[in-house]
């Protein structure tokens, strides 16, 4: 199902996490990063209003080629194909730009080949 520009996947994570393989496929052939942006939203004191508003947000922002999907019961993933850090950077800030601070979900971005993830707690710098 599309959502915006970007296929929609509301299994619970089977599919996103099908097409995160896919990714790290194509890295190893032609050596394009991807990242996968993780929205943890089980700090949320209304989690559905944040899930909610968090679409509405990646449905105005994200591209026909990127995944969004459901991990789990409290986290959204993002999966950005041929995006290194500084763009899943950009994208959280274009997405979360607005929030009050206080208001962010907790923001894990995983950039394949990458070991390390980043943990956001404020917006990244532009």
């Amino acid at each position: 199902m599309r959502q915006g520009g970007a296929r929609w996947h509301s299994d619970s994570g089977g599919d996103l996490l099908s097409l995160v393989e896919r990714e790290r496929s194509r890295w190893q052939r032609y050596h394009i990063s991807s990242c996968l942006v993780l929205f943890d939203l089980s700090k949320a004191t209304r989690p559905d209003k944040m899930e909610r508003a968090l679409f509405r947000g990646l449905s105005r922002r994200v591209r026909a080629a990127d995944s969004i999907g459901r991990l789990g019961e409290e986290r959204i993933g993002l999966l950005l194909p041929a995006t290194g850090l500084n763009g899943a950077g950009k994208v959280v800030r274009d997405v979360l730009g607005s929030w009050r601070r206080e208001e962010f979900p907790r923001c894990t971005v995983q950039c394949y080949p990458e070991k390390d993830a980043v943990v956001l707690e404020e917006l990244p710098a532009e």
